[in-house]
């Protein structure tokens, strides 16, 4: 393995995120806490499937977003909702039938079985 494959950006992290290729760790953690400045190095640390030296490349204090990028976030969750709803709107979902009484007045009959029918368009 060449050294150029072993480094690994991650993506901003705070703590109790899970990393990728680290998961939740924490010694990395621990290990990160104190690099404050660009290219500070931290001691190494075990993760899972080997070791790491962490080097900070860039870091962002906390803040809170402004409304608009909320807006604009939570449209776009809200899009691709939308989306996989409509691509989900002609699969077969399972769903109960009114129970009715037979002649013995037990509810219980074969029509109370879980029945395999398709979605209503008219409920999206």
């Amino acid at each position: 393995m060449k050294p150029a494959d072993m480094v690994r950006e991650t993506p901003y992290v705070k703590s109790g995120d899970d990393v990728p290729n680290i998961g939740s760790n924490q010694q990395f953690e621990t290990a990160i806490k104190p690099l404050n400045n660009p290219n500070d190095i931290s001691e190494p640390m075990q993760i899972k499937g080997g070791f790491a030296v962490a080097m900070l490349v860039d870091k962002k204090e906390p803040r809170i977003p402004e409304f608009d990028e909320v807006k604009a976030r939570l449209a776009s969750i809200e899009n691709r909702h939308k989306v996989l709803d409509q691509k989900d709107a002609n699969k077969p979902s399972l769903r109960r039938t009114s129970a009715s009484s037979d002649k013995t007045g037990d509810s219980k009959s074969d029509d109370d079985r879980p029945t395999l029918k398709r979605r209503d368009d008219s409920s999206n």
